[in-house]
């Protein structure tokens, strides 16, 4: 109706979806942990009404407990992520290589694999003479620029710790290959 969307605040797209749903009325609960929006959940109405503050109340509290599970997710989802990665280069760590080479073998494909490794030659010298946040920064460049090299082969590159980086090869098709991919 004429009153659809005439809130302060909607921008023409919210106005003219709520003109298309025929919207007379509803609410926006905002969905916010620890001062952060999240999102927002809506209810539309074809006709006018209004709520009554037991309905208000329950509202805010829906919206309450679906941030908090919604940023419990969040954190959980976070916290797996930290678990598997490099905190410095995210690229996967030796835990996610362990879990991954766990499941391959599992899989009894019969399909071959190839653990490759290696480590930066003389990097001990920019730790030693740039200091570590040098060190740090050129870990930072060198993952995403092995990974794109890597890229176009079925490979994954991972971070064993300090200078020192695993590359696995799946599906080898023997020596001759995989030392002809190492070099």
């Amino acid at each position: 109706n004429e009153d659809s969307g005439q809130e302060k605040g909607f921008n023409e797209e919210t106005k003219n979806l709520l003109t298309q749903l025929k919207v007379a009325s509803g609410a926006a609960i905002p969905l916010i942990y620890q001062n952060k929006n999240l999102g927002w959940i809506n209810i539309g109405f074809h006709n006018r009404r209004s709520f009554s503050q037991v309905e208000i109340d329950t509202l805010e509290s829906i919206g309450k407990t679906v941030s908090l599970a919604l940023s419990n997710a969040r954190s959980r989802i976070e916290l797996e992520f930290r678990a598997e990665h490099d905190a410095l280069t995210n690229l996967p760590n030796r835990s996610l290589l362990h879990k991954k080479f766990e499941e391959f073998v599992a899989c009894e494909k019969n399909e071959s694999a190839a653990l490759l490794l290696m480590d930066l030659d003389r990097f001990k010298e920019i730790n030693d003479t740039l200091g570590h946040d040098i060190g740090d920064l050129v870990l930072k460049k060198i993952g995403p620029q092995l990974s794109s090299l890597l890229a176009k082969h079925k490979t994954e590159l991972v971070r064993l710790g300090g200078d020192e980086f695993a590359i696995v090869l799946y599906r080898t098709e023997g020596q001759e290959k995989i030392f002809e991919f190492a070099n």
